[in-house]
């Protein structure tokens, strides 16, 4: 039986828009720890997302999802402040994000067997979603069964793992953390992205880049 990664995010890529980009990755040892939550999720309406909710469905889900077994979750956080040279954007800021969401999630994950499902999006191709995960399992000595791109519409994982990413992002944007503390006690690693470099120890540089080995 292998752990299941799912990966949603919040917030634009661009130099402009949002303050914040937010990535956050579900980890659990099975989707069926996510049936009560997603079976909250608004019916016949395909995609359902976090900022098309109102408040009291928000409120509701992440009460759910507070209480799902063997469920832990971890969040990145860049502010898209110029950083001069440092400045990520676009497709470059998604590959940066997940590589180093990804790595944390696998040393949280406590299986060796790992799938890992992100939400569909142009900002990455499927091979090299495929190399980054394959690279940073052999890091992680993880044994990645599967990776893939999700439909979120048919997926309702996915869309449970955007309602994480929305809650985190209003904490960040809005200054709001009235659905992102429902969930605090589940939130295992919150990565900031001004401090990665300087705060998880062992860099080490690989053909994905930049990723943290466990200590």
């Amino acid at each position: 039986m292998a752990d299941l990664i799912l990966v949603d995010e919040s917030g634009d890529l661009g130099r402009n828009g949002t303050r914040f980009f937010i990535m956050t990755a579900i980890v659990t040892t099975r989707s069926r720890n996510l049936l009560a939550t997603s079976k909250l999720l608004p019916q016949g309406r395909g995609e359902v997302k976090f900022h098309d909710s109102d408040d009291e469905s928000r409120i509701e889900i992440m009460r759910c999802l507070s209480l799902a077994p063997e469920t832990q979750m971890v969040c990145a956080c860049c502010e898209k402040k110029n950083q001069g040279d440092r400045s990520l954007y676009g497709n470059e800021l998604y590959e940066a994000t997940l590589i180093d969401l990804l790595g944390c999630a696998m040393e949280v994950s406590r299986r060796r067997d790992i799938s890992v499902i992100i939400d569909g999006n142009r900002f990455i191709t499927n091979r090299r979603l495929r190399e980054v995960t394959d690279s940073l399992g052999e890091i992680h000595h993880k044994n990645v069964k599967k990776c893939r791109k999700g439909i979120s519409q048919n997926e309702l994982c996915i869309q449970v793992a955007d309602y994480v990413a929305g809650s985190v992002w209003t904490e960040y944007e809005k200054d709001d953390n009235r659905f992102s503390e429902i969930i605090r006690e589940k939130i295992c690693l919150n990565l900031n992205r001004d401090l990665w470099f300087s705060s998880l120890p062992q860099q080490k540089e690989t053909q994905v880049g930049f990723v943290y080995e466990s200590v």
